[in-house]
């Protein structure tokens, strides 16, 4: 997992609450992909968006807890996922 796919991941995992093995470069492909069509479809992902996305492929997402400040925010994150560089 290159460095940007490593903050996405870190992300993802305190804004959704996914468990720390979650998201896997796997799972982190798939929701890449989707946000990705969204995109080139015009479309800015809601936070909604997001989750279901997330969701999709970490079923278990929105069951831990990351005590601390987030500091991810979706515009961020959405840079990350779709990263022209990747």
């Amino acid at each position: 997992m290159n460095q940007s796919d490593q903050k996405l991941a870190h992300g993802i995992k305190l804004k959704f609450g996914t468990p720390p093995q979650s998201p896997t470069e796997y799972e982190l492909s798939n929701i890449k992909r989707e946000l990705k069509a969204l995109v080139d479809r015009g479309v800015v992902p809601s936070e909604h968006d997001w989750f279901s996305i997330v969701s999709k492929y970490c079923p278990d997402a929105g069951r831990c807890s990351y005590r601390g400040l987030d500091n991810s925010d979706l515009v961020t994150l959405l840079q990350l996922a779709t990263d022209k560089k990747q």
